[in-house]
């Protein structure tokens, strides 16, 4: 696709759409603008996210997680996992680099 095609994606659901330019549906203080409504979700709608702070005695927000730093904002762990993502689903297509 080429610059400044609009292929729809920033629109999502359209019932949606109030989540863009503001923060109101953050449940947990922490969200922030995002520039499409499939960004704008806060952790604490994720059911699975939910559990596993619930398990760990989390009770405002993911980044409050003992595990977060290290699991989610370690370089050496992304470049892990992204190793393993290429592995076994090839390269990321980035946006204008197709």
């Amino acid at each position: 696709m080429s610059s400044g095609e609009d292929d729809g994606d920033d629109m999502d659901d359209g019932e949606d759409i109030d989540r863009l330019q503001n923060t109101e549906w953050c449940q947990c203080d922490n969200c922030n603008n995002m520039d499409t409504v499939a960004e704008s979700v806060c952790c604490r709608e994720i059911p699975a996210v939910t559990r596993t702070m619930e398990e760990d005695g989390v009770h405002s927000c993911i980044i409050d997680h003992p595990g977060f730093r290290s699991g989610c904002l370690d370089i050496w762990v992304l470049r892990i996992a992204y190793d393993g993502y290429r592995q076994h689903y090839g390269h990321l297509q980035q946006e204008g680099n197709e």
